[in-house]
């Protein structure tokens, strides 16, 4: 998928920034540090990305040196060539979607992070994640909706997508205790 659709969908969302802009905003090597603490304190969160650690090792580390996902030499940043070369040979496949499957795409994973958040008892509610969205991913406070979104898709539909995308099961009870909130 285009990087600038994927930006687009998640700023129409309700996102500050895009993914990658905001990767670029926090910096992939400390992204990194932050993915490796996470996967210490629950091993189902990856280590690291194979991208982002080829980024690292290339220099491009984001907004800080002037370039990691976009070039910040031009105004305003645009995607920067030699990472979208890079980028490319991470790929599996090229797909074809809608806008709307974009937008499940980015967001149905958030949704299942979420209820892993509730099911392991490190935030208490739904309300705590719509804080997380807003203080923490810097949301526009509209965006802190996605437990609704998620009452809006529907418990079926998150689960088939969470399935398409390989993520682990979604937990029924922490899912209603997100969608409920």
């Amino acid at each position: 998928v285009a990087w600038r659709r994927i930006e687009l969908a998640a700023v129409e969302f309700g996102m500050r920034l895009g993914p990658l802009s905001q990767m670029d905003e926090i910096g992939i090597d400390v992204i990194l540090r932050a993915a490796a603490a996470f996967h210490r304190g629950n091993p189902v969160i990856p280590p690291q990305s194979e991208l982002l650690l080829a980024m690292y090792q290339s220099g491009r580390i984001g907004r800080k040196v002037g370039r990691g996902f976009l070039d910040y030499s031009t105004d305003p940043p645009s995607p920067d060539p030699a990472a979208v070369e890079q980028s490319a040979g991470f790929r599996n496949r090229t797909i074809d979607c809608t806008d709307a499957e974009l937008t499940l795409m980015l967001f149905v994973p958030m949704l299942a992070a979420a209820c892993g958040l509730l099911e392991q008892q490190i935030v208490p509610d739904a309300n705590a994640v719509r804080q997380a969205l807003v203080a923490g991913l810097a949301c526009r406070r509209n965006a802190a909706i996605l437990p609704a979104w998620g009452r809006d898709l529907g418990r079926h539909a998150i689960e088939s997508w969470a399935a398409r995308l390989g993520l682990p099961a979604v937990e029924s009870q922490s899912l209603e205790r997100l969608l409920e909130g």
